[in-house]
């Protein structure tokens, strides 16, 4: 976590002394100005590795008060960079066009006027600032509203007669902690008891932040209720903020941990097997037990029909060679906000939704009940997914 902690305050260090540069610096304002932007350029750089420490060590309803500025200005920043990397692209492009037209013209001697050049600068510095803030506001609040309940069906050959129609409510990525709190968790608690599924499964990150100091903003998943069950796997945030005693507590409010092992759903010769699997993460805490697939399918006949619980999709090639019929995940968060979606394309194979791996292994992604990081979701929403199970095509 140190290691962590210096390289992403070197990142951002990094990012905010190019916004100067080419926000503040290049533009030329006057002496005072230039004082204040410096200023608040630097002190915004500071909020946001300092809401990360300090969110460790506060509750949740307090971080959530503080952290919520310096975080907008995260997701700002992100926009900031991409537009600012759009008005180089035309610059360079410009700039490459002038010279090639030049070169052809051995006797033109055009010389850039300055003062054009500062304009262009200025123009530059004021569409991002206008684009940015823009797609902030938009973003924020987009994610200020209720989580979507999207309705998706699945052919299971192998279900069960007896649990044809089968719902299942998936939650995912909650990430109570920083910004959200218990008062959100308790809507969405609300919301998915309204759905009256038959089993609900959290596909992990649920929190962010210890037990001693987050355990009674976790209490409203007591409130959720389903007859055949309430299910959980971790994410690789819990191990960030000791798994043991969160698998601990979540057992002790009556949620069945699935740590690498599995429960039966239904009751005739071969019983829907729910498995789960600890996050792929867990390898780096050696007090954790890593992720072990073939412990959690112990057991299972041939014609089982089994659904996987793993927080991260990157498990489906695996669970395919498994004859796993559907995996549900979560982890990628959709990519939250455009166009960061094309980053998490390169350390996870599928980023959200329905996919049909295989003719017998099917995926699903959950977008995020809530987020992490920024209030803020561009092209994504905030997720609470339904499924419904069918043995054969209606």
């Amino acid at each position: 976590m140190i290691i962590f902690a210096l390289m992403f305050t070197a990142v951002i260090g990094g990012i905010h002394f190019y916004l100067w540069k080419r926000l503040i610096s290049d533009t030329r304002p006057s002496r005072r100005v230039k004082i204040v932007g410096t200023v608040l350029i630097v002190m915004l750089a500071l909020s946001i590795p300092g809401t990360m420490i300090f969110s460790r060590s506060v509750s949740p309803d307090l971080t959530a008060t503080i952290a919520t500025v310096p975080l907008l200005w995260l997701g700002t920043v992100l926009f900031l960079m991409v537009s600012l990397i759009l008005f180089d692209c035309y610059f360079l492009i410009r700039f490459l066009a002038r010279k090639f037209a030049q070169a052809r013209q051995s006797n033109d001697n055009t010389v850039t006027d300055p003062s054009k050049r500062d304009s262009l600068r200025k123009f530059a510095a004021v569409g991002t600032l206008g684009l940015s803030g823009t797609l902030t506001t938009a973003s924020h609040l987009a994610v200020m509203q209720k989580p979507t309940v999207i309705h998706q069906q699945f052919v299971l050959s192998r279900l069960p007669p007896e649990l044809n129609g089968l719902k299942i409510a998936q939650l995912s990525d909650i990430h109570i902690g920083l910004t959200l709190d218990s008062a959100y968790l308790s809507q969405v608690v609300q919301q998915t008891n309204a759905l009256a599924p038959d089993v609900i499964v959290i596909t992990g990150d649920l929190i962010d932040g210890y037990v001693s100091k987050m355990k009674d903003d976790i209490l409203p998943v007591t409130r959720l209720k389903a007859p055949m069950g309430v299910y959980f796997v971790t994410g690789n945030h819990e191990y960030y903020f000791n798994a043991e005693e969160w698998v601990d507590a979540l057992k002790e409010m009556g949620i069945v941990v699935l740590d690498n092992r599995s429960v039966p759903l239904g009751s005739g010769q071969f019983p829907l097997m729910l498995a789960g699997v600890n996050d792929f993460e867990a390898h780096r805490f050696p007090q954790s037990e890593s992720l072990n697939l073939a412990r959690a399918l112990e057991g299972r006949h041939r014609n089982q029909e089994v659904i996987l619980l793993c927080h991260q999709p990157k498990i489906i090639q695996e669970a395919a060679n498994a004859d796993v019929g559907l995996v549900l995940s979560g982890h990628t968060h959709g990519g939250q906000i455009w166009p960061f979606n094309y980053l998490v394309k390169l350390q996870q194979p599928y980023i959200k939704g329905k996919i049909r791996y295989t003719h017998r292994t099917h995926l699903y992604i959950n977008q995020g009940t809530g987020y992490w990081g920024p209030p803020m979701r561009l092209g994504t929403v905030s997720e609470i997914t339904l499924i419904t199970l069918h043995n054969k095509e209606n």
